[in-house]
């Protein structure tokens, strides 16, 4: 089972009652759990917390493989580090093999940066989160004025899952001057009437994309 905790596009944290459902299915499946954890750091919420599925009990543990990487929270994607965590030592051995095949390692830069982050980065983060959570009030603010955009509960990571039912399209947005990634990208055509935004930028930038999608919207209409 492939899982995304918290959720890209929609930002969900999951409960610890929801992880132990999805444990329970399947642990009576037998089915083993590869979670992408990549937007743990990026709770937004102060009232949510992350939990690792694999921490929910040791059969759990024994039957998933996290990836993790803060290349996410720091912005240091280029540098193309992250890592897994695996209680079970056949899936380990399975997995060491198949990364001792792979062409191209981290360099140095990415192990200093990672380090860096991992030791030092704590009080940017919360400024980060903090700066976040103020850009995700600015969008639902925004929204309070629209009818033709809809945005649910999003706790986590710094994308905004839009819904919108008023026929617009993505190259409708690109011709006003704002890349929104279509939610065709995310399932076909049935998720065709949702947008995914990427808020983590200044707040003026922010608004200069609220109102390009206005000006989308309205020649549009």
């Amino acid at each position: 089972m492939m899982l995304c905790n918290p959720h890209n596009p929609v930002g969900t944290v999951y409960t610890r009652t929801e992880l132990e459902k999805i444990g329970d299915f399947c642990s009576q499946n037998n089915l083993f759990i590869c979670s992408d954890e990549i937007h743990a750091q990026l709770v937004i919420d102060g009232c949510e917390k992350h939990i690792p599925i694999a921490s929910i009990n040791a059969d759990l543990s024994n039957r998933t493989v996290t990836l993790m990487s803060l290349n996410k929270v720091f912005n240091i994607s280029g540098v193309g580090l992250g890592w897994c965590i695996c209680s079970n030592p056949d899936i380990r051995k399975k997995i060491v093999r198949m990364v001792d095949h792979q062409s191209i390692y981290p360099n140095i830069i990415a192990y200093e940066a990672t380090c860096a982050a991992l030791d030092d980065g704590d009080a940017w983060r919360s400024e980060l989160l903090e700066y976040l959570w103020g850009n995700q009030l600015l969008i639902r603010n925004w929204l309070r004025n629209r009818s033709d955009f809809f945005w649910a509960l999003s706790p986590a990571t710094y994308l905004a899952w839009l819904r919108c039912d008023k026929g617009y399209t993505q190259n409708q947005f690109l011709n006003n001057g704002v890349a929104l990634m279509s939610g065709k990208d995310f399932g076909g055509d049935e998720y065709s009437n949702f947008f995914r935004l990427n808020y983590a930028l200044p707040k003026q930038q922010l608004m200069k994309a609220l109102s390009k999608i206005e000006l989308a919207c309205q020649a549009k209409n």
